[in-house]
């Protein structure tokens, strides 16, 4: 196996992990600390894999988006993880093209990113869900657990990414 194709195995793995251990039932659904890996991932890819930049971005797209959707349905919410795939895709390949931007072009693509993932749940539950509750239930529970789970994403995302990136740069030199 190629050191690419590895990187993104652990990643996958990290971003289901950390779904799966670290999931608070709220309503329907779960608050977790996902977010965290898949914007960490999105940068990670960015900045470590340098095979093309479609490819990366796609593949960015696919661990966080799989990952997480796996873990949806390895811990019983196999209904979310459609919605999943596409919430978290999107978050990380906005956090893969954040990586060469700068200031406040960096934190907009990952604010977009946040932003994309709380609306494609909010669609989702509001129109997929309605047999559960739809539209009230998605304002109820998708806003505030959601948006929390953004700015966290962003800022551990970030934090973390910076940490791994350190450490790496140290084990290398």
């Amino acid at each position: 196996m190629t050191k690419r194709v590895i990187t993104l195995l652990v990643l996958f793995a990290t971003v289901t992990l950390t779904t799966i251990f670290i999931a608070v039932p709220v309503g329907v659904g779960f608050f977790n600390f996902s977010d965290i890996a898949v914007v960490f991932a999105g940068l990670f890819i960015a900045h470590f894999i340098k095979e093309g930049d479609w490819g990366n971005m796609i593949a960015a797209f696919l661990v966080a988006g799989l990952g997480a959707a796996t873990a949806d349905i390895v811990i019983g919410y196999g209904m979310f993880a459609p919605m999943t795939l596409i919430a978290k895709g999107l978050e990380a390949s906005m956090a893969y093209l954040s990586y060469n931007k700068k200031g406040i072009k960096h934190l907009l693509l990952l604010l977009t990113g946040g932003l994309l993932m709380v609306a494609t749940y909010f669609i989702g539950e509001a129109f997929f869900l309605k047999d559960i509750g739809g539209m009230e239930m998605a304002i109820g529970e998708v806003f505030p657990t959601n948006t929390i789970q953004l700015f966290g994403g962003i800022i551990g995302g970030r934090i973390l990414f910076l940490v791994a990136s350190k450490i790496i740069k140290k084990e290398s030199n």
